[in-house]
């Protein structure tokens, strides 16, 4: 039987529509030939990889929007790339609100939440009814 050979869809970025290349083989070497060539074309392009990452080092934003525009197409001085005080309050509100919601479902669901029956075998059969109690803190009865 023969392998299959390997396909995948066109490998041109356009600005308005990007191509996901996709590999599909059962045969070894099609998909080591696949990688190497990639692997090739990503230290064609750490040259410049590099340059775009010591622009944004030493230059900052101003880096970071020209790149934006060159490569996204989106000018952020218009899209509004500053954030405002009232805008980074709510933002903070939304993270902690959700962020102590996040760390009790953990909590609850890691384990860290047990029951009061978790004491042992010498505890007094009321203890041991299931009253739920934090491991590291005082019993929630």
């Amino acid at each position: 039987m023969r392998p299959k050979p390997v396909s995948y869809a066109s490998d041109t970025i356009n600005r308005e529509k990007k191509m996901l290349r996709i590999i599909r083989s059962s045969d070894a070497k099609s998909l080591d030939r696949v990688f190497r060539a990639r692997k090739m074309r990503l230290e064609a392009a750490e040259p410049a990889v590099r340059r775009i990452l010591d622009d944004v080092r030493r230059q900052g934003d101003r880096a970071l929007v020209r790149y934006t525009r060159r490569f996204d197409g989106v000018d952020l001085d218009e899209a509004g790339f500053t954030v405002s005080a009232q805008q980074i309050r709510e933002a903070y509100i939304m993270f902690l609100a959700t962020s102590f919601g996040r760390s009790a479902w953990r909590r609850a669901i890691s384990g860290r939440w047990r029951r009061a029956s978790c004491r042992g075998p010498g505890t007094p059969a009321m203890a041991r009814e299931p009253a739920w109690r934090r491991l590291s803190g005082r019993s929630r009865e």
